[in-house]
């Protein structure tokens, strides 16, 4: 009986992990495919380049200033879900150094959640939505099997 107690929490708990794991997807996907009807505002790079980072990955710091109404605001995302190789970061900082004028979509219920390019990073979305899903069936299998009657 303990056995089976451990096991159902130990699915439990994967479950959890799964839920926990799968809320910034599900969200990167919704603004991600939301984002390509939003209001586009013109902006202005403020902050463009790249460093090495740790085991010589370049890392890209992209910043940007745009106008809504009366309200200027500052942001960094490139695209919903953002995933990208190191070949990608230094392209982009090459497409948009500082003082470039840039199209910013934004949120019009919310305009500090804006992106520079719309949609969604389709790697991101795989790469995360299976990561979720294995510890959600994960999960339930551990759950099923440790409720499941002799």
């Amino acid at each position: 009986m303990l056995g089976r107690i451990i096991i159902v929490a130990i699915g439990l708990c994967f479950l959890g992990a799964g839920a926990i794991f799968g809320k910034p997807v599900v969200e990167a996907a919704s603004f991600g495919a939301a984002s390509a009807q939003w209001p586009v505002a013109q902006g202005v790079v403020t902050r463009s380049s790249i460093s090495l980072g740790r085991r010589n990955n370049v890392r890209l710091d992209l910043d940007y200033e745009f106008t809504v109404g009366d309200q200027t605001l500052q942001g960094e995302r490139i695209r919903f879900g953002e995933m990208t190789t190191s070949r990608q970061r230094r392209a982009f900082a090459r497409q948009w150094p500082v003082g470039d004028p840039v199209q910013v979509h934004y949120d019009p219920s919310n305009p500090q959640r804006a992106a520079l390019v719309p949609g969604l990073s389709w790697v991101a979305l795989l790469s995360g939505g299976l990561g979720a899903l294995m510890f959600l069936g994960f999960g339930a299998v551990l759950a099923y099997y440790g409720l499941k009657p002799d």
